[in-house]
């Protein structure tokens, strides 16, 4: 096989190192645009927002991320606690 030579004279080829940094960083923003997305369509839907704000407001959470954090962990728990018994 021939070797990769660049198609302009002067530019020089991207390192594996350089495409292990652009892999890394789209994978990343990827993740991103999921969480937003998931995180959007909870919350789109009115009893699950209202919910979430009544559990901030009692002073449970200190916020709507811990809330979510905490429920996650529980619903977790309690599917796993299921399979094993």
């Amino acid at each position: 096989m021939p070797p990769i030579t660049p198609h302009e004279s002067d530019a020089e080829l991207i390192t594996p190192e350089e495409v292990e940094k652009d892999v890394a960083f789209l994978t990343e923003a990827l993740l991103e645009k999921k969480i937003q997305r998931v995180v959007r369509e909870l919350l789109r839907q009115s009893d699950i927002y209202a919910t979430l704000q009544k559990l901030v407001a009692s002073g449970r959470f200190t916020n709507e991320v811990e809330a979510l954090a905490h429920a996650v962990r529980t619903l977790h728990f309690a599917i796993e606690a299921k399979q094993e018994a």
